[in-house]
């Protein structure tokens, strides 16, 4: 391999200071190095912007002064990093940290398969030794998301695989040829703003534009789990009920060729129904209201909103 590859990195932060500085800690030991470093600053108030400049004087940082959230944060780096020559774009979350060859070896793959547009690495949680990511789907049946082998020990590397109609690379870590990501119009800023399901939805209309995605076991990074959104806060709860519905709807995912009407149905009876009820049991309301209004402000096609 050489030095360097023809892959930028992009790390989108907000508020993230110190996992920052371990996310970007791990990529000085990348062999081979990534051509360059950006750092798309949502608007932090926390000092990210000013650690990045005096610890990481050869990191490019672009500080936006606002949240634009997940997509609206990355598409503005990927605007940054266009006409400079990159083949590929690696996207990465401020609360990960990746091993030194797991670039090289992501971009060997993509190199090797041009029928790849996205691949992605085996992501274990952060200190253990737990798969949190070894590729992700949607159910044809119930529209939830799920990662394959999620929580169990990881006990093989395996090799690389292409994901089916329903699969996707999250976007925790997401290595992205730049020219598709580029026909591609980038993540959908509208539709799944501020966050979650957008890296599916990218997966989805790259697989209707005849490009497929796939995941390499033999990579690894380790990922610091909901570090931004907290797991299962009312917000993270609304947007994940809001997304699904629209993700399941705009893609038409289903059991057979239009049924994704009968998936919306048994998203909001079953999967929703049982997370309403357990999170009333549990006396965590805010979350029950949360999902409700995720239901409500999809089907009168209301744009996502913080909650």
């Amino acid at each position: 391999m050489a030095d360097r590859v023809p892959v930028a990195v992009l790390i989108l932060n907000w508020n993230g200071k110190n996992v920052l500085d371990e996310c970007l800690s791990s990529w000085q030991n990348s062999d081979p190095a990534p051509a360059t470093v950006l750092v798309v600053d949502n608007g932090s108030a926390d000092g990210s912007v000013e650690m990045v400049r005096e610890k990481y004087p050869s990191v490019q940082l672009l500080a936006l002064g606002e949240n634009r959230g997940f997509s609206g944060g990355n598409n503005a780096g990927f605007r940054a990093l266009e006409g400079r020559g990159f083949e590929a774009v690696f996207v990465c979350n401020n609360d990960t940290e990746v091993a030194p060859d797991m670039l090289g070896l992501l971009w060997k793959a993509l190199e090797a398969n041009p029928s790849w547009g996205i691949v992605g690495p085996k992501i274990l949680f952060h200190g253990t030794r737990r798969v949190w990511f070894l590729g992700g789907y949607i159910s044809r049946l119930t529209g939830n998301p799920g990662h394959f082998r999620y929580g169990r020990e990881d006990d093989a590397a395996g090799e690389p695989f292409e994901l089916g109609a329903t699969g996707f690379v999250t976007g925790c870590g997401l290595l992205i040829r730049l020219d598709l990501a580029r026909q591609l119009g980038y993540f959908d800023e509208k539709r799944f703003s501020p966050i979650y399901a957008e890296d599916s939805d990218l997966c989805f209309r790259a697989r209707e534009a005849g490009i497929a995605s796939a995941v390499v076991p033999a990579v690894v990074m380790t990922h610091k789990v909901s570090m931004t959104m907290g797991v299962g806060s009312p917000r993270s709860m609304y947007l994940i009920t809001r997304h699904s519905l629209e993700l399941v709807s705009r893609h038409g995912i289903g059991l057979f060729p239009g049924a994704w009407v009968l998936t919306v149905v048994v998203f909001v009876a079953v999967v929703c129904g049982w997370r309403i009820a357990r999170t009333v049991v549990q006396g965590r309301f805010a979350v029950s209201r949360a999902i409700i209004m995720g239901i409500v402000d999809y089907l009168a096609r209301r744009k996502s909103k913080v909650v």
